[in-house]
């Protein structure tokens, strides 16, 4: 809504508090942010500060971005499996994982007995993704698992053959683009996730995403689809990490005095 040329027109009571909130909390928490730069401590996959000039545009500061990307511990943000095992060791709460290997130790016949186990378990629907490719490539998703448990054994053969087949040819027999150069630097890998739902029968989950700015809470954002499939725009429903606990969902403004 900042960005379009008619913004405001359609609720300008409402895009009038957002401002507010919004240059609120940025008056308030601007000097700590800025505080708290100048001695955390960054990885060196993160560390700019040997490029930065002070003159930078935006355009400067996401080339920098790319660049600083190409670097091996590159491979602990963005692998799949590895970025599991820091969230199980954090105690983040993360989507279930079934399977994952990289292509050094992939076994299909582990990959399944793995598919076989979600027969007992009741899975009924799942997602494939490449632990080394952007913009959704080497993902399938499969649905009506339970379905094919209950045609047998060769049934699940056969359906566990296809599956292999694609992870070979497009999961493990792909590289990333040169646009993704940094995702070269990632051994191939798969992985086989539930299906995240939100409790109903939405085409997206519905995802929170929360913004950390030098080690503390900035703000949250909520976007996807409800159990209704109703879909929320990005920065429709908002809260800042305050005492106030200020924002904006589809109520209206969330702060005192609003």
């Amino acid at each position: 809504w900042f960005s379009n040329e008619h913004a405001g027109e359609t609720c300008p009571t409402l895009q009038t508090q957002r401002l507010k909130i919004a240059r609120r909390f940025v008056a308030a928490t601007h000097a700590d942010f800025v505080e708290r730069a100048k001695n955390f401590p960054l990885k060196p996959l993160f560390d700019k500060s040997a490029k930065v000039v002070g003159d930078e545009n935006y355009e400067k500061m996401v080339s920098y971005q790319i660049q600083g990307l190409i670097h091996p511990d590159v491979v602990q943000v963005e692998d799949k499996i590895y970025l599991k095992d820091t969230a199980k060791r954090l105690g983040i709460p993360a989507t279930k994982s079934y399977f994952g290997a990289h292509d050094d130790d992939w076994d299909a016949a582990a990959f399944g007995g793995a598919m076989k186990k979600l027969c007992v378990d009741k899975v009924d629907a799942f997602i494939i993704k490449a632990t080394h490719l952007a913009w959704s490539a080497g993902q399938k998703i499969v649905r009506g698992w339970q379905k094919v448990c209950e045609g047998g054994d060769d049934a699940v053969t056969r359906k566990v053959d296809e599956l292999v087949e694609f992870i070979k040819a497009e999961v493990l027999g792909q590289k990333a683009s040169e646009a993704d150069m940094h995702l070269r630097l990632m051994k191939p890998g798969v992985t086989v996730e539930e299906l995240f739902v939100t409790g109903g029968p939405p085409n997206e989950p519905l995802e929170a995403k929360v913004f950390v700015l030098w080690g503390k809470a900035h703000s949250m954002l909520l976007r996807g689809a409800d159990n209704r499939n109703c879909k929320t725009n990005i920065f429709s429903w908002y809260y800042y990490a305050d005492e106030d606990k200020s924002g904006w969902d589809f109520t209206g403004a969330l702060a005192p005095g609003q």
